[in-house]
């Protein structure tokens, strides 16, 4: 077991020659679109973030739920077009409509749009719409207002065959003779 030690101990790793083993070189077809990559990556990097990064996060995933670009959805949202929009996606849309101190940070922003991220292309979508907390506000009572007759409607059906319950009772009208 002592021999084992003294020779593992012994060992030395040379990383040059293990990176010349195991690490894969960029094929000459490929090459340049791999660092045109690296390239875009690092200028997104430099961009840093606008809003706070869980908030991106969070929209971003939310905008991709939704699968439109943001200029389409502020001008669906400036229409009053809530044709393929569900009720959750309006309230995330609500949601990340952007705060004062966001829309201070996105209108000091002069680089290039695409390399922002989904929500803070939405945010700056949705900033130049007037009245977007109230377009937002509307079409999501739209939404609900749907859904809120269907429910009524259900209630005031059983209230109703309560009603005729009632009515038709034998034993409340010898109760109440």
């Amino acid at each position: 077991v002592d021999d084992g030690a003294e020779a593992h101990a012994h060992r030395s790793v040379d990383f040059d020659d293990f990176e010349r083993l195991f690490v894969a070189e960029a094929s000459p077809a490929g090459g340049a679109k791999e660092r045109k990559s690296a390239k875009t990556l690092k200028k997104k990097k430099a961009v840093g973030p606008l809003i706070d990064p869980q908030r991106a996060m969070n929209g971003s995933i939310q905008l991709a739920r939704i699968r439109r670009p943001p200029s389409e959805i502020r001008s669906a949202i400036g229409k009053l077009d809530d044709n393929g929009f569900t009720t959750e996606q309006l309230s995330a849309m609500a949601t990340l409509l952007p705060t004062s101190k966001e829309l201070m940070a996105l209108e000091r922003y002069r680089g290039d749009v695409k390399l922002l991220t989904a929500a803070e292309q939405y945010m700056l979508a949705m900033a130049t719409l007037p009245h977007a907390p109230l377009l937002l506000e509307i079409l999501l009572f739209k939404h609900q207002f749907r859904e809120h007759i269907t429910e009524l409607d259900r209630q005031a059906m059983v209230f109703e065959s309560a009603c005729d319950e009632v009515k038709g009772s034998r034993r409340l009208q010898r109760i109440f003779q």
